[in-house]
């Protein structure tokens, strides 16, 4: 079986919904390091040229774990702001109209967290694309406290019974794969992902896009998306014991 494992970003872009689709398990890394100019509180649409949008924190909370990072006063007003751009640029599209509500839902329930909110907007885009993978937050787990880096996904890979760890390319400049093949888990670079935007000519930018973007029709074009990954690339990329 297949677990998968990922920081709670801002609207993450398409391919980390694949990356959990094709997983038999996700875990949320909820209770991890917070890191400065990522993708946790920011990403980027397409308004004719790149468009970041951020959610503050907390500036005395950046070196907590994520989960203890707490929503700047004015997030609400980011959101806000963050609704009239996609309206500004969507207003004409149908799909638009779930983005508008699920933003403004979150406006309404006072988030205190960062973490809590994205968990938010995560667990409805899962159940807008129908993904059925079983979800857990690391910070529910039972392990062993501060475990380094390798040492907590070999254990998750343990805990769940998944001899496979779905990784993302950019893990490979701090994962030992010699622990994982130690423990007889291989690993699966998700590497090819670009193949398949490139294929189905999708951008690259946060989820919020290709929900907007009618022409993509993403809701009913994501389990094809899925199958051709799983058949025709996934494994491509394994490193075994």
């Amino acid at each position: 079986m297949n677990l998968s494992a990922h920081q709670p970003n801002f609207f993450p872009w398409l391919g980390y919904f694949i990356k959990v689709a094709v997983s038999d398990f996700h875990i949320i890394l909820d209770d991890v390091e917070f890191s400065k100019n990522n993708w946790i509180n920011r990403n980027i649409i397409d308004t004719g040229g790149e468009s970041y949008l951020t959610l503050p924190v907390n500036k005395s909370d950046t070196s907590k774990p994520i989960n203890q990072v707490r929503l700047g006063q004015e997030y609400q007003f980011s959101l806000n702001k963050i609704i009239k751009t996609l309206e500004h640029q969507y207003k004409n599209s149908a799909s638009f109209a779930f983005i508008k509500n699920l933003l403004t839902e979150s406006i309404d329930k006072n988030f205190l967290y960062l973490s809590e909110l994205n968990l938010f907007y995560l667990t409805s885009i899962f159940k807008f694309l129908k993904i059925s993978t079983p979800i857990y937050k690391k910070s529910e787990i039972e392990l062993k406290n501060n475990l380094k880096a390798t040492t907590l996904l070999t254990e998750l890979c343990k805990k769940y019974d998944c001899s496979n760890y779905i990784s993302g390319v950019g893990s490979k400049s701090y994962i030992d794969e010699s622990k994982f093949i130690s423990n007889k888990i291989s690993i699966t670079y998700v590497k090819d992902l670009h193949s398949i935007f490139k294929k189905y000519e999708l951008n690259k930018n946060s989820i919020l896009q290709l929900i907007c973007e009618e022409q993509y029709d993403i809701n009913a074009k994501f389990p094809i998306l899925v199958d051709d990954y799983k058949k025709n690339y996934l494994y491509k990329k394994q490193i075994t014991n």
